[in-house]
């Protein structure tokens, strides 16, 4: 099970891992994922296109919409 703290950790994280490598489309997913599940939907979709402009092969972005 996912805590709040482990997925706070775990997206500060991500933002540092898309801060080195924003052409990452898989960091750019994830973000997008755990928006999703903390019911911020806009930003989600952002960060989701985000991965599919960068990967547009990338199944999971599309899983995750």
């Amino acid at each position: 099970m996912v805590t709040q703290g482990k997925l706070n950790e775990g997206f500060v994280d991500l933002i540092r891992a898309r801060n080195i490598q924003p052409e990452k489309a898989e960091v750019h997913n994830e973000i997008g994922h755990i928006y999703n599940l903390s019911g911020n939907y806009e930003e989600s979709l952002a960060s989701l296109n985000t991965a599919l402009e960068l990967n547009s092969m990338l199944a999971e972005a599309y899983n995750n919409r």
